[in-house]
């Protein structure tokens, strides 16, 4: 999948909706915010905002998250992840882990 780098558009935030599997054949909702190189995983797009919301508020100012909060957010939707790449991902954790 080729990932493309994007900046706010029009000063609101990216954000990349993703449905992926979990370490354990899940669903979930991958959510990535552009500008802030930051990704959270939950079980529901509002799980996966809400964590996305609390970590702004963590690393960022006060200011900072009341504006992202605020601001009207532009959403792209990904391609959903498929069993070739989950089986992928999973068999390079185990080379991986391997190695340890």
């Amino acid at each position: 999948m080729t990932t493309y780098k994007l900046t706010p558009y029009n000063g609101n935030p990216i954000l990349h909706v993703r449905n992926i599997y979990d370490w354990k054949g899940h669903r979930g909702i991958e959510l990535s915010l552009t500008h802030e190189n930051i990704t959270v995983f939950a079980h529901s797009f509002q799980l996966a905002l809400k964590d996305l919301e609390e970590w702004y508020l963590l690393h960022r100012s006060e200011e900072s998250y009341m504006q992202f909060k605020s601001k009207t957010k532009e959403y792209m939707i990904e391609p959903a992840m498929t069993w070739r790449e989950k089986k992928r991902i999973d068999d390079s954790l185990v080379d991986w882990i391997s190695t340890l």
